[in-house]
């Protein structure tokens, strides 16, 4: 049977726990078995991108909503930092499926952020930020997404 994982995040911390429930078991274990701190981390080339300009079709102004333009250079940076985090994770551990709770502000830059084979083992994501929470509120979280 494939493993399972349940990975938290924010924009500075990255929480990755191991969740199993073996046969005839009735609450599922949650174990804690990596993490990611990314908030000292230096800038990188994206802090001197320039901010997004609208796009015109000469009549009308759009703007690009939901692109990964509309995050600061640091939220930006962090997103990556975190995307390369898991995707390190995830290919140590090939044959496992995961899930994710991230903070609403990043959650779907951060999935947008991972390769296609990791983003296709993702189960569910929750836009909450979970980072905190204990064990026993991850399983409630997750089992109520």
């Amino acid at each position: 049977m494939a493993e399972r994982f349940l990975m938290t995040a924010d924009q500075a911390r990255l929480r990755i726990y191991r969740y199993s429930q073996a046969p005839g078991q009735f609450t599922p274990s949650i174990q804690p078995v990596d993490s990611l701190d990314v908030a000292d981390s230096p800038f990188s080339y994206l802090e001197n991108l320039p901010e997004p300009e609208p796009i015109s079709d000469g009549e009308t102004e759009f703007s690009v909503e939901g692109s990964v333009n509309t995050l600061t250079a640091r939220e930006r940076d962090s997103v990556e930092r975190l995307a390369e985090g898991i995707t390190i994770f995830m290919q140590r551990n090939p044959n496992s499926t995961w899930d994710l709770a991230a903070t609403s502000s990043i959650h779907a830059f951060l999935v947008d952020a991972l390769p296609d084979a990791v983003r296709r083992r993702l189960n569910q994501v929750i836009p909450r930020d979970l980072v905190d929470s204990s064990p026993a509120d991850l399983r409630e979280q997750f089992a109520l997404a």
